[in-house]
């Protein structure tokens, strides 16, 4: 299912901006 990927997605997507925040 799509749902895994958008977990994914988010959590790759979280951790970025969570570097370019620090």
């Amino acid at each position: 299912m799509n749902s895994l990927f958008i977990i994914i997605s988010l959590g790759i997507v979280g951790a970025s901006f969570m570097v370019i925040s620090t």
